[in-house]
């Protein structure tokens, strides 16, 4: 009897062995995996800078927070002593922005492009920024002692699943007398911004990073949403919720603001040329009564969206092709597909060189005669088409244009000759330019 106690004794002691193992094994494969489905919120030390998003108006610092669900990532300024986006923020005595939204993109896409977003035009020193109580986000506060009469709470908390952030806001009076004044939100920098019925939106500098942002206030427990400007008598308080979503365009994140407002359905569109090879570079304009927002295809020539319900008309646009236009309805819930074929695109195929027979750096104006338009290939702040130019960093590349007569002025410096040359270019071909 004592041996068979000895022996059971010694086989649950095994598999007891055995199963630790597997829980140690299984607790570091957790800890190993990131956490993509749940929200996550952490300080930033020098230890972790690395999880910090990426993208060309990246602003975190050591100090801030970051908010993370499966979709998107985001930056809260921390409080630290003058802490600001950056330079082209806001300026004045006021001008610092901590417990401000400073970055803000699709998870792992490292393509922020927002400075900053402000709610409730938030500027000036904070009492403090910190994880929120409930665990799911970041809490800002700015005491009346601080600010002169108005306490302010900002919240920042994300969904598991949602493309976007949302921000509670909550003022009061604690004064004695009242205080009046917008309470609308900022946000900079961008080109192209616009409003679509109670939906703001607003897309890259570049628009060739493909990410927009879209946000709108959400209604309250009465079903409505707050003015924008407001006065407050000693003790009264207000509250305010808005949604900001981020996307690849700004049609993109419209739409997932869209779907926390109403009633939406799904469009996926699919734009090829004549070669049946997919168009990148278009620009999708959807017009629904008397506003319009943009959107892009992915590298597969695909948009996949959600759009608001009603009857849209669609027009689809690409330097050196003819455009294209189709109408469509959406309906709640329901999804629609629909294709485009774009016409063969026209431009001109650059080889620029020194004498010894390598490429150069070189710029291109392009100025249209004999009725051709000037083109627009850009914003002003990039190299790869800003306005009418194009701006190489090496003498062998490619510019799409639509069909026309343009003269060609190339540059390479003040210590070289200026090229001139008057091109016709015909519909859906593209030329050569050769230079030395």
């Amino acid at each position: 009897m004592r041996k068979f106690g000895h022996s059971l004794n010694l086989k649950l002691t095994n598999q007891l062995s055995k199963a630790m193992k597997i829980i140690h094994f299984l607790s570091i494969l957790a800890l190993a995996s990131p956490l993509w489905g749940k929200v996550e919120v952490f300080e930033i030390s020098k230890d972790n800078v690395n999880l910090l998003p990426g993208g060309k108006e990246a602003d975190g610092i050591i100090g801030d927070f970051v908010i993370r669900n499966k979709a998107i990532e985001c930056v809260i300024g921390g409080s630290a002593a003058n802490r600001k986006a950056n330079m082209g923020a806001f300026w004045g005595a006021d001008g610092v922005t901590p417990g401000c939204l400073y970055d803000l993109c699709l998870r792992g896409t490292k393509n922020d492009q927002l400075t900053i977003f402000s709610p409730s035009r938030q500027q000036g020193r904070v009492s403090y920024v910190r994880p929120s109580p409930e665990g799911n986000g970041v809490e800002v506060v700015v005491s009346s002692a601080l600010s002169g009469s108005l306490f302010k709470r900002h919240i920042y908390h994300a969904n598991e699943n949602e493309a976007g952030i949302i921000i509670d806001t909550f003022l009061r009076n604690v004064g004695s007398t009242p205080v009046s004044g917008p309470i609308s939100d900022r946000w900079t920098r961008f080109n192209s911004s616009g409003r679509f019925e109670a939906i703001e939106w607003a897309d890259s500098v570049d628009p060739s990073h493909k990410a927009g942002y879209a946000y709108a206030w959400l209604p309250g427990e009465n079903g409505k949403v707050p003015p924008r400007n407001s006065s407050l008598k000693p003790g009264d308080e207000i509250k305010i919720r808005r949604f900001v979503a981020v996307g690849k365009s700004p049609a993109h994140a419209l739409g997932v603001v869209a779907a926390k407002l109403g009633k939406t359905g799904r469009l996926k569109l699919s734009i090829s040329g004549t070669d049946k090879k997919p168009v990148t570079t278009a620009s999708v304009d959807f017009r629904l009564k008397d506003s319009t927002v943009r959107g892009y295809p992915d590298e597969a020539g695909n948009l996949e969206l959600q759009l608001p319900v009603g009857s849209w008309k669609v027009s689809v646009t690409d330097i050196g092709r003819e455009g294209k236009e189709l109408s469509l309805e959406i309906k709640d819930g329901q999804s629609v597909e629909k294709s485009i074929s774009m016409d063969g695109q026209s431009g001109i195929r650059f080889s620029v060189k020194k004498e010894d027979g390598s490429t150069t750096p070189c710029k291109v104006q392009f100025i249209g005669l004999e009725g051709t338009p000037n083109p627009n290939l850009g914003p002003g702040d990039r190299a790869h088409g800003c306005k009418d130019q194009y701006h190489s960093e090496k003498g062998d590349f490619s510019v799409a244009l639509n069909p026309g007569k343009y003269k060609l002025i190339v540059t390479r410096g003040i210590e070289h000759d200026h090229i001139e040359k008057t091109m016709v270019l015909p519909k859906g071909e593209y030329v050569d330019f050769e230079a030395t």
